[in-house]
């Protein structure tokens, strides 16, 4: 009797410590699942496409070379303006004469003062700055190409966030239409062509999701290599698991904030805005002024230069101090030193023809950059065309797109109301839910289209203020 009672203390035991075990595991994991939840929920934030630029030009190489290249032609442009600044010199020297044992000793200090000239480093500063202003114009049509490729990565990349909803339900739709064609294939309700069909058509729609995750993957590196951080777009997959596996990464659902509607005016208002703010026509006026500065250089090469010089000559020597004779006396160390002021004029009279032919070339370019600037022109002009007809023919298919969903989206009620009462079976409602999400597909499709159009236009015309976000 006495063991059974200790056998039965012995299993209670057992049991109230296994249920312990249980019950602190099972609050270690309720905590372990609170923490990876809230751990995701830091990792996963919003943005925008003007945080998306922001951080593309704080980390991106190809923007913060510009400052230090703008940086370098500055001092290129203070090493053309040293030239006015003192020049002093100081030479020194030792000599002694053979058979004379008395060393001598000679220190030279000379000062230069340019006053004037008119291929001076006036003239050179002023090229030098126009060097270093064509650099930062430079760095800002970086800025905005690499703004531009952004918006395009970014605009493709929500649309397919956007989309993500009617792809998963184009898989349950798929995967739904299957089985029941595979079930009434097998009771003989259908026939095998019928089968057939179907299987292809389930083969066609993997095809289509296939092609959407591959876009995605594509999407987002395009995104990571503009942005120069890795991200990674928050989809839900339908079909593909796994296909975002690093937990470290920050997971982003992309924010397209722009409430304004597109809209066109004329071709010269886009022009006049170009002509002010496009980079290429400010770099080409600068060059054309380079130029200019080139043959003024050249000029006044054959005018006369005029400069202030000073110097100080210092001199130490001696003689034999044991020579003593009636025509050669006893000599000491002695030395002197000398001071000298002038005013220089320099002028070549005649310089081999040198300064005629960089004049000649000088003018040349001038003509030369002239010409460059006109191309430019037109260049631009031909891109804003270009841009201006696309954004307009994808506008109108974006309004006839709208009209379609319109269309689907009320199709989509009416038949949802007479579902409910019983006038059609759910394979009709099923198919007018289909044609909707295919018609909102194909209108996000043509909606992203237009607004990079619209980004495209504002781009080629320099993103002038009117046109900015």
């Amino acid at each position: 009797m006495n063991r059974k009672i200790i056998f039965i203390i012995f299993i209670f035991n057992i049991f109230v410590f296994c249920a312990g075990i249980s019950k602190n595991t099972s609050i270690s994991t309720r905590e372990s699942i609170k923490e990876t939840q809230k751990s995701r929920a830091r990792r996963h934030t919003t943005l925008t496409l003007h945080e998306a630029i922001e951080i593309a030009y704080c980390v991106k190489p190809n923007i913060k070379l510009y400052k230090h290249a703008v940086e370098e032609s500055k001092m290129v442009a203070q090493q053309a303006l040293s030239g006015y600044f003192p020049q002093v010199t100081l030479t020194s020297g030792i000599s002694k004469n053979r058979g004379d044992p008395t060393t001598n000793y000679k220190v030279n200090v000379i000062a230069e003062q340019l006053v004037y000239s008119f291929a001076g480093p006036i003239e050179k500063y002023k090229k030098a700055r126009k060097n270093m202003q064509i650099v930062s114009i430079e760095g800002d049509k970086e800025k905005k190409e690499l703004r531009h490729e952004l918006e395009k990565v970014f605009l493709e990349c929500w649309k397919l966030q956007q989309q993500s909803k009617v792809v998963n339900a184009l898989y349950k739709a798929a995967k739904s239409d299957l089985q029941k064609a595979r079930h009434a294939y097998k009771v003989h309700l259908t026939d095998k062509s019928e089968w057939l069909k179907s299987l292809s058509a389930y083969k066609d729609s993997m095809r289509d999701i296939d092609i959407y995750y591959d876009s995605i993957t594509l999407g987002q590196k395009k995104l990571e290599f503009f942005m120069g951080q890795p991200i990674k777009l928050s989809v839900s997959e339908a079909k593909v698991k796994g296909l975002f596996k690093d937990n470290q990464i920050l997971e982003v659902t992309l924010i397209w904030d722009e409430t304004k509607d597109v809209s066109l005016k004329s071709l010269g208002y886009y022009y006049s805005l170009a002509n002010k703010t496009k980079e290429d026509l400010k770099i080409a006026d600068k060059k054309i002024a380079i130029a200019r500065d080139d043959l003024y250089i050249a000029r006044g090469s054959r005018l006369p230069t005029v400069g202030l010089t000073a110097g100080i000559d210092y001199t130490a020597g001696g003689a034999y101090p044991s020579v003593m004779s009636a025509d050669q006396p006893f000599s000491v160390n002695h030395h002197w030193c000398t001071h000298n002021f002038g005013i220089g004029l320099s002028w070549k009279i005649f310089d081999g023809a040198l300064s005629r032919f960089e004049e000649n070339a000088a003018h040349a370019k001038i003509l030369k950059e002239i010409l460059t600037k006109d191309d430019t022109h037109q260049k631009i002009q031909w891109d804003i065309q270009k841009a201006y007809y696309q954004l307009s023919q994808d506008r109108i298919k974006w309004v006839a797109k709208n009209a379609e969903l319109t269309a689907a989206h009320n199709d989509l009620v009416l038949n949802k109301k007479k579902f409910e009462i019983g006038d059609i079976s759910k394979v009709e409602f099923n198919v007018s839910v289909s044609n909707w999400e295919r018609a909102y597909f194909e209108w996000l499709d043509g909606k992203t289209a237009m607004l990079i159009d619209a980004r495209d236009l504002a781009y080629q015309c320099g993103y002038p203020d009117e046109l900015s976000r």
